[in-house]
């Protein structure tokens, strides 16, 4: 746990409002149940068979969005490589049936699933160029209900920052709100860590390995480590 104490940050904000549409997706059938796997995360990935381990060229970046609409969870996904792969497979790469491929549309895919999929990893695989897939079953992970806002535009709101930590500087921070509450969006300068606990050393030296309550970053479009952290009245946020 000695890494734990290299990250402590205070984050003094100033408002500046700008309005974030959603996107609205077409709808793509799910695949059977039981080629599902179980998904704890916050955010939504493209992970392997242990529900945790991602894979880098598919990593989700800034802009991607994912939104409860009605009985739907509706997503809008810009993935990290967009030259190597050009779309996703839907469904189990051993398939002898064909199933549908969902093409990136100006580096993005917009898919609309039923919200039963919330807390599931869904069958994936990327495409490659010439229509076949990689040789390893991925899979498109979809956070609980309880971790996704509905459908509505999301108003943020770009913070300054203060810096008083020698490493690992908050390089940029945002609040966004929504029906759930305020969520601070913030990147950092050092890539050497990709979770945050949000508590004090001690708090998080007593949940140890208990990995569902830490908060999984990803990489931005400026290639920056960056976190989402719900915050709501607060005003302090120990971090480590």
């Amino acid at each position: 746990m000695k890494a734990l104490r290299n990250l402590c940050m205070a984050i003094i904000i100033a408002v500046g409002l700008m309005m974030i549409p959603m996107i609205v997706a077409a709808p793509v059938q799910a695949a059977g149940t039981d080629e599902y796997i179980d998904y704890a995360g916050t955010n939504v990935n493209f992970v392997k068979n242990d529900g945790v381990s991602g894979f880098g060229m598919f990593t989700p970046q800034d802009g991607t969005t994912i939104a409860i609409d009605g009985d739907d969870v509706v997503i809008h996904y810009l993935p990290k490589n967009t030259t190597i792969y050009g779309g996703i497979h839907w469904g189990l790469i051993n398939d002898e049936t064909p199933e549908i491929d969902v093409p990136l549309v100006d580096g993005a895919m917009d898919i609309t699933l039923p919200k039963s999929v919330c807390g599931k990893g869904i069958p994936v695989a990327p495409l490659k160029p010439d229509g076949g897939t990689t040789t390893t079953q991925y899979y498109l992970a979809i956070p609980s209900e309880d971790f996704l806002p509905t459908m509505r535009e999301l108003t943020r709101t770009k913070l300054d920052i203060t810096n008083e930590t020698g490493m690992f500087k908050a390089v940029s921070a945002f609040t966004e709100k929504d029906s759930t509450g305020t969520y601070l969006l913030m990147a950092l300068s050092a890539s050497g860590y990709h979770n945050l606990y949000k508590a004090t050393y001690d708090q998080a030296v007593e949940n140890g390995d208990h990995r569902e309550n830490w908060i999984e970053g990803y990489i931005n479009e400026d290639g920056k480590w960056e976190f989402e952290i719900k915050v709501d009245e607060e005003t302090y946020i120990p971090l480590v």
